[in-house]
């Protein structure tokens, strides 16, 4: 058995109740008062979770460029009856 599951081992059989509303083992180790114990120092207590960043909504401006694809669009209109003349094509 190793030295971390030892000290864990004790200090749930320590203080562990498993009465409903009392919380998970470690909850309880966590809020262990015996500071006077040789384990209290090395005692297994939670890791509060990350808090969250509050999700709040972004606004985005809408864009002020042009489209490419819609750009791509004029610019074959725009060439095709140049092209059409250059190459001999009727529209």
């Amino acid at each position: 058995m190793s030295l971390r599951k030892a000290v864990n081992d004790k200090c749930k059989e320590c203080i562990y109740d498993d009465s409903p509303g009392n919380g998970n083992w470690r909850q309880q180790v966590t809020a262990c008062t015996a500071k006077t114990c040789p384990l209290y120092p090395v005692r297994p207590i939670s890791k509060p979770k990350p808090s969250q960043p509050e999700k709040t909504a972004i606004l985005v401006p809408e864009s002020t460029t042009p489209d490419p694809v819609e750009e791509m669009k004029k610019r074959i209109r725009k060439a095709t009856p140049e092209l059409n003349s250059i190459l001999g094509e009727s529209s």
